[in-house]
């Protein structure tokens, strides 16, 4: 993920008020305590070390510490967009599954993939229904639903 100049800017200042004794270098609890004030509590430091390649040193420098916020950042974006991605699905779900019955029906499974903008046969979504249907009922549970949501891309 590219860091934005106002990121890079806080970076600095977070950087130099933590190098209290202007070395250039964090060591390991100098990252931490950097980390902590960017958010990162719970960082893996010897995984952010690994990263920029100074385990052996176990002190970066500013470009170092760049690099690894910008990892966790990405990793933080794609986090959260999993999960708005598993909100989406289960309020997919909750939408098309029957109330009474507790899961989705073909003919429910046939108006998302219709309102999706898909064109499947009816063929593949029985096939589909085959496969998801875990309890052989003519449902598919909401687990057979997130299984069709990421293998599919809906």
């Amino acid at each position: 993920m590219k860091l934005t100049r106002q990121r890079i800017n806080e970076l600095k200042k977070i950087f130099k008020q933590v190098d209290q004794d202007d070395t250039e270098l964090l060591d390991k609890p100098g990252l931490d305590s950097a980390l902590t004030l960017l958010g990162y509590e719970h960082a893996d430091l010897d995984d952010a070390l690994r990263l920029v390649g100074r385990q052996d040193e176990g002190c970066i420098i500013f470009e170092d510490l760049k690099e690894i916020v910008s990892d966790l950042d990405s990793k933080r974006e794609l986090n959260a967009e999993l999960l708005e991605s598993e909100d989406s699905m289960v309020h997919a779900f909750q939408l098309l599954a029957d109330p009474n019955l507790g899961g989705i029906t073909l003919a429910r499974l046939e108006q998302l993939v219709k309102a999706q903008g898909h064109e499947w046969s009816r063929k593949d979504l029985t096939d589909m229904m085959e496969v998801d249907d875990s309890g052989h009922d003519g449902l598919i549970s909401q687990d057979g639903f997130a299984r069709i949501w990421k293998r599919t891309g809906l």
